[in-house]
């Protein structure tokens, strides 16, 4: 039973760190993307 609810907590941990790393590579991507200022440049183009 003890070992049971240690894998338990181990796992909790595994997948509260690998969310807090996927939120950090969102943040990151958000901030870095170039996507965001060149859309309006290609919508702007499409209407010419």
């Amino acid at each position: 039973m003890e070992k049971a609810l240690i894998l338990v907590n181990t796992i909790e941990k595994m997948c509260q760190t690998t969310l807090t790393v996927q939120d950090a590579q969102m943040t990151r991507r958000a901030d870095s993307t170039p996507l965001f200022p060149i859309a309006p440049a290609v919508i702007d183009r499409r209407e010419d």
